[in-house]
């Protein structure tokens, strides 16, 4: 499609407002206010820890020097805030009950996630899901790619070029990360309907640029006529971040790949 109605489409197209992030950082500065402005009764608690803490370090304040004061009250906050506004993001992610799911989840799921070490830059990961459902039930949620794709810690919106999922069809993803948004733009590069796909997520400005990568999912029976099925996503990449090295690029995919197992847990 060309660049310039691409751009006029999405422009036009209504963007989907989601606050995880305004809750995470209210929460980083004032453990609670992310929950507060979420009307979670959980402020309450978050709030009493944060006035014991503070109290507790300003009593201990004058029998240790005042750097290590210091310093022990900016790390004790940020742990605290890190900790509150975790917690307050998740009052609004997928399956959450603010923001539900149009599916019930199955209880008994099972995830495995996977780091592979590879040579060079390169990324690869797999997420293992073992679901109490038949595979050609799981197929329709997983085929629904405009609602399934946003089981994701950064995928916001999904929107398909064509009405129908096959081979070739391009693909705009709006990722919202840490208060940001931007499109990233990819391509259903194989399609077996009822057994797997693949997809590219490359940056909107440098296809090689900003962690291009490829998702490979699919689903399959436990064993024949199983009412359990397994669900893989394999995801390759390569690391295009000169100025961190792989190691934590690799470090960063897990911690990812771990929270997006973890959603597709308590959503599918």
């Amino acid at each position: 499609m060309n660049a310039l109605l691409t751009k006029r489409f999405l422009l036009k197209a209504a963007i989907p407002s989601s606050d995880q992030w305004t809750l995470f950082f209210l929460s980083l500065l004032v453990p609670g206010a992310g929950q507060l402005r979420a009307g979670s009764w959980t402020c309450l608690p978050w709030f009493m820890v944060s006035f014991l803490a503070y109290a507790g370090i300003t009593s201990i304040e004058p029998f240790i020097p005042s750097a290590s004061a210091s310093a022990t009250r900016v790390v004790t906050l940020l742990l605290l805030g890190l900790v509150s506004g975790e917690q307050a993001r998740r009052l609004l992610e997928p399956g959450s009950r603010s923001n539900p799911t149009p599916w019930k989840p199955t209880p008994g799921n099972r995830v495995k996630v996977h780091i592979e070490r590879r040579g060079g830059r390169r990324i690869a990961a797999t997420i293992d899901v073992t679901i109490a459902r038949s595979a050609e039930e799981v197929w329709r949620r997983v085929s629904d790619l405009p609602r399934f794709l946003k089981i994701d810690l950064f995928h916001e919106r999904v929107i398909l070029m064509r009405p129908r999922p096959a081979a070739g069809v391009d693909i705009a993803i709006l990722h919202h990360a840490f208060g940001r948004r931007f499109w990233r733009f990819g391509r259903i590069l194989r399609w077996s309907d009822k057994r797997s796909y693949a997809f590219s997520d490359l940056s909107a400005g440098n296809r090689l640029g900003g962690l291009p990568h490829v998702f490979f999912i699919s689903v399959e029976p436990i064993a024949e006529g199983s009412r359990s099925c397994r669900l893989k996503i394999c995801i390759r990449g390569k690391w295009t971040i000169p100025w961190l090295p792989t190691c934590v690029g690799r470090v960063w995919i897990g911690y990812v790949c771990r929270q997006h197992g973890r959603l597709l847990k308590k959503t599918m």
